[in-house]
């Protein structure tokens, strides 16, 4: 049997609001148990915004040092944040190489899932013995304004632009995370579904320059790895050099679901760069984190240059 890999200190990144955060518990408690003799430091995410818990993290820079662990209790947007924020190049190398391991603590799960498979599967002593420290290229989003303002955004699984967005935005929103029907069985599942084909019937398409030509498009997605927002097989992995590139053309629900379900065509996996123009204001999501995109801004897509690190069952780091 493989060796057990071995750290010395644990730094998690919690979000209690996120789903299945009770559970996360019960897996904070096996670190405990495997490593009796290594610190573990838990740090919460804030209520009020993304910048308070960067701030949070930057206080524990220190902590993440050789043989650190950065577990990322939360669903795949608290995981998007560590992973932007360990992207930084102002991060000492040392950081930036930290690996990271998804507690499984979100809806979707999407990272942890591709990563080790579904959390009931998993006991973490089996994953400490037959996991892999792997590099992933996460995609890299820059989106420059009219005005000539340059935001980039990384995401370790998809972006997508229309229609996945406004789903994402309204499952964030605060009334549908709180709802009551979560409570019943099979409850969150249910509003899901019903919020799905809600938002997909009503989002407008909108228009896009690329390459000289303007056309008007409902939703353009670039998925790294064979799962997006529960939907799986894609036919790539988290490990490969491209990425899947679909749009859809056409305002309809099932052709979107059906593209995302299958990859169905048309679909381009490609690791070029892709440059458009969004003529008017769009939201967009990074791993399921919406965030609106201003009219006029120039978006290009591609893989980052630098990796961020993860513990894997499923995957191995390519061969050169």
């Amino acid at each position: 049997m493989k060796d057990q890999l071995s750290f010395s200190r644990f730094l998690i990144l919690h979000n209690p609001a996120s789903t299945h955060s009770r559970q996360v518990g019960k897996r904070i408690k096996e670190l405990r148990e495997l490593f009796p003799s290594a610190p573990i430091d838990i740090i919460e995410t804030a209520r009020n915004g993304r910048q308070t818990t960067i701030k949070r993290l930057e206080a524990h820079v220190a902590g993440l040092q050789k043989d650190t662990l950065f577990c990322v209790a939360g669903g795949d947007g608290t995981a998007n944040l560590v992973v932007e924020w360990l992207a930084q190049d102002t991060l000492p190398g040392a950081v930036q190489r930290t690996p990271i391991l998804p507690l499984w603590g979100g809806n979707a799960n999407d990272l942890a899932h591709m990563l080790n498979g579904a959390a009931y599967r998993v006991r973490l002593r089996d994953l400490f013995h037959a996991a892999h420290i792997v590099p992933i290229y996460p995609l890299r989003c820059e989106i420059t304004t009219k005005q000539g303002q340059t935001h980039v955004r990384i995401a370790a699984c998809y972006i997508g632009f229309g229609a996945t967005a406004a789903v994402a935005r309204r499952l964030n929103e605060s009334d549908h995370r709180s709802s009551r029907v979560h409570r019943i069985p099979g409850g969150r599942r249910i509003l899901e579904a019903l919020t799905l084909l809600r938002v997909l019937m009503h989002m407008p398409s909108f228009d896009i320059k690329e390459a000289g030509d303007t056309r008007r498009i409902y939703e353009r997605s670039f998925i790294n790895g064979s799962r997006m927002a529960k939907l799986h097989p894609l036919p790539v992995r988290l490990t490969d050099i491209s990425i899947i590139k679909t749009t859809v053309d056409k305002r309809s629900p099932a052709t979107l679901l059906r593209r995302l379900r299958t990859a169905g065509s048309p679909i381009e996996k490609t690791a070029a760069e892709t440059t458009f123009t969004c003529k008017g204001a769009v939201w967009a999501q990074f791993d399921g984190e919406p965030m609106r995109i201003a009219a006029g801004s120039t978006v290009t897509v591609n893989r980052a240059n630098k990796p961020f690190y993860a513990l894997s069952l499923r995957l191995r780091a390519p061969q050169k």
